[in-house]
């Protein structure tokens, strides 16, 4: 793929994940999918839907956007903003973060993240 094409990839996880569709999880995450965070950790298409439904359960309009990605080989890095309202509190939360994906075969395999979590509730 072209490093655009990975780009748009990981633009099209996104309005996934916004959209909250997990049967279209597979159309754009590998079955091996892995992601790597100092909280949690997700192996395979089936950690990655619980991921999405445990997210859109807890934060109301969460939108996560991709701004200033940058691809080369098969790799993608990008900031990364999360926003949403935390249902239990109300609470307007924002979360920044760095992701590096690779994409393997047409469909992200690998993401490694970093976040700012210093605005999320009970953080």
């Amino acid at each position: 793929m072209t490093p655009e094409e990975n780009i748009a990839l990981l633009h099209r996880l996104t309005e996934i994940l916004n959209a909250g569709d997990i049967a279209r999880v597979p159309e754009v995450v590998s079955e091996d999918f892995q992601r790597h965070d100092a909280v949690r950790v997700e192996n395979g298409v089936n950690d990655v839907k619980r991921f999405l439904l445990d997210r859109h359960e807890e934060y109301a309009d969460l939108i996560w956007s991709v701004s200033n990605a940058v691809s080369r080989g098969d790799h993608v890095a990008a900031t990364v903003t999360g926003q949403a309202t935390h249902r239990q509190t109300g609470k307007q939360v924002t979360g920044d973060g760095l992701i590096l994906a690779r994409i393997e075969d047409g469909k992200v395999a690998e993401v490694t993240s970093l976040w700012d979590r210093s605005n999320m509730p009970g953080d």
